[in-house]
């Protein structure tokens, strides 16, 4: 979903309804969520399918109930204005006769507050669960029922305890897919089949639930993303003159990775060089040092996918895997090298539009990380132009928060991330900024 920078800065995520992404208002003077149809070009509810302005009118309701069973309201305020910000978007919001704004309409009444970082956790955490509690009638695809299932399934007690054990369930189902689909083809086989991919999704959908992805919305950005794809692979081919029907598969997955040239990183262009550092693709050289660093639970724990104890295996596999993919030219994995002494101090990478960096302990609180950072950011605007870009910290990691507010970036959503260092999820904060935004405070 592509949301509006006004309402990303002013909100923070709740939880996704079968049609709209649910968001905290950042004004903590009253309790105000913000509905958000989760469908690209939509400024009016007039503009929204029959099927969805049901499914509209449905989450207004439920999201109605949900913030009178929290917060007991005098009035329910429900309004879709959108003067300031075009996008659709529906304010639900929980109004008391001793408000400071009563009985006048919030906005432009002057009045707002502040949460503090862990009373915005915790308001965000007392809605969702209420919305996980609250029933809603499905009229959302089977995946969003499939969801909505397997919450109600959990909230019995009935689940798994980690994404890790999730996944084992998804390489289970789709290996009884494959022996289902290894047998001689009859049409009672296809029965069987259809079951064992039903299981399959069932499970992939327990996966997105425990990595608090929206299936709905994972399987919409696999899908315009093949759409965008594919169109560039047709006109690909068409200015080459040639036909599928005609082309080998060979031939084939070669125009096809083809056309994604622009999508693919510029290596030639490393490293990058600042005052006191130097970013450079990861080298086998860098094993060592790596080891030494990640293996600090200071470390670790404030990331997301390096695990503690951290080997040298584990440094290798790594650097093998960021090799594998600078082949393919799409993802960024970089050293930070001090020039000073040319020692490796950590690392700093970026996946399509995410940005991830750390160092070792001893080389905190020097400046390196907002320089690195800084680099990197300028890069991926001003060489790769891309429109926005996304960073992360856990609540906790108050010095890493301070660097990303320091580069310009705005805090969008808190939720729980996975962290392999503790084997579970801890509670973070993402943040954007857009290229607009970082092109205008550079000049």
């Amino acid at each position: 979903m592509n949301l509006d920078p006004r309402l990303q800065s002013d909100s923070t995520f709740v939880t996704d309804l079968g049609l709209c992404q649910v968001r905290l208002s950042h004004n903590a003077a009253f309790p105000w969520i913000i509905l958000i149809p989760r469908l690209p070009d939509v400024t009016e509810i007039i503009d929204l399918s029959p099927v969805d302005q049901q499914q509209l009118t449905q989450e207004i309701d439920l999201s109605s109930r949900v913030m009178r069973s929290l917060f007991a309201p005098t009035k329910l305020n429900v309004a879709s204005l959108g003067n300031v910000v075009p996008q659709l978007h529906i304010h639900v919001i929980a109004r008391s006769d001793t408000d400071p704004a009563w009985p006048g309409p919030v906005w432009n009444s002057g009045v707002s507050a502040t949460y503090s970082a862990a009373d915005q956790v915790a308001r965000v955490a007392l809605i969702r669960e209420a919305f996980e509690a609250t029933a809603l009638t499905p009229l959302a695809s089977p995946l969003a029922q499939m969801h909505q299932t397997s919450l109600m399934a959990a909230q019995t007690g009935f689940d798994w305890d980690s994404p890790f054990q999730v996944a084992e369930k998804v390489r289970e189902e789709l290996e009884e897919v494959l022996v289902e689909a290894r047998k001689d083809p009859s049409p009672l086989r296809k029965f069987a089949l259809q079951d064992e991919l039903g299981d399959l999704l069932f499970a992939w959908v327990n996966l997105a639930r425990h990595c608090h992805v929206d299936p709905d919305i994972a399987a919409r950005t696999g899908l315009e993303k093949f759409q965008k794809q594919y169109a560039r692979f047709e006109a690909h081919l068409k200015a080459e003159g040639l036909v599928v029907r005609q082309m080998s598969l060979p031939e084939l997955t070669t125009a096809w990775r083809a056309c994604k040239d622009k999508s693919l990183l510029p290596f030639s262009t490393f490293p990058l060089e600042t005052e006191r550092l130097i970013l450079r693709p990861v080298e086998d050289e860098d094993a060592t040092s790596m080891a030494l660093l990640a293996n600090d639970m200071r470390v670790a724990g404030n990331l997301r996918t390096m695990p503690y104890p951290y080997t040298l295996a584990d440094a290798h596999s790594f650097i093998e895997k960021a090799k594998e993919a600078r082949q393919r030219a799409l993802i960024l994995r970089l050293a930070i090298i001090r020039k000073a002494d040319h020692a490796f101090i950590g690392g700093i990478g970026l996946e399509s539009d995410t940005i991830g960096y750390w160092l070792g302990h001893n080389f905190w609180g020097q400046g390196y990380g907002t320089e690195a950072a800084r680099a990197l950011v300028t890069f991926a605007f001003t060489v790769l132009e891309k429109p926005m870009l996304k960073i992360s910290a856990l609540v906790d990691n108050a010095a890493s928060r301070r660097i990303i507010e320091k580069l310009g970036f705005t805090q969008t959503e808190i939720r729980e991330g996975i962290s392999l260092a503790y084997e579970g999820t801890r509670p973070e904060i993402w943040y954007a900024l857009s290229r607009e935004d970082f092109m205008r405070r550079a000049a």
